[in-house]
């Protein structure tokens, strides 16, 4: 994966993480782990992700390998959700600077759920977790630069938890089955 920045992932700040930990359980009755990423979370996170990318309309990767999962997803700090059931990610969320140096104060976050969890709320809790930690890791504003303009899902979520729409981006990408698509950016300020 290639980036127009450079962001060196050893200059994270160090924040304490420790309270993240939560058990939320779903209207359905499962049960989740919301968490900070751990090493055994990889291979069923990755394979979210695989499955997102390989869907061809929310994430601009055309395709993915363990090593640009790692260095796109996993280079700054990321969340997921476990099932308390089998242990395996459901969903996870990413936030790291989206720009460098002097910019670096902005975050910019993603979030990937697994296809069988989609349409169950998840979504919303993991807009307000991206937010509440891009508080706490002191990030000042939550800048979204490549929201396609037919992903009405991140969408919605986006106005329903204030952020503005900024910009946008004509023929962003080239999306599976929909051909060339506008891009959204979305904007919040943090520390109103």
């Amino acid at each position: 994966m290639t980036s127009a920045y450079v962001l060196d992932s050893k200059r994270k700040k160090k924040v304490d993480l420790s309270d993240v930990y939560e058990k939320i359980t779903l209207k359905i009755g499962e049960c989740l782990e919301f968490d900070v990423y751990r090493e055994e979370d990889f291979e069923s996170l990755y394979e979210i992700f695989v499955e997102v990318v390989n869907e061809g309309v929310t994430f601009p990767q055309d395709s993915v390998d363990e090593q640009s999962f790692e260095e796109y997803f996993l280079s700054h700090y990321c969340f997921v959700l476990r099932s308390q059931i089998d242990g395996k990610c459901v969903a996870g969320i990413y936030i790291k600077p989206n720009f460098p140096g002097r910019s670096s104060h902005i975050a910019n976050g993603g979030m990937v759920v697994r296809k069988d969890y989609r349409s169950k709320g998840l979504g919303d809790l993991l807009m307000r977790k991206l937010l509440t930690l891009s508080r706490k890791l002191e990030f000042e504003a939550v800048y979204s630069n490549l929201v396609f303009a037919t992903n009405m899902a991140i969408i919605k979520l986006a106005e329903k938890h204030g952020l503005s729409k900024v910009g946008r981006l004509p023929k962003a990408g080239k999306l599976k089955g929909l051909g060339y698509v506008d891009a959204i950016q979305f904007y919040k300020k943090l520390n109103d």
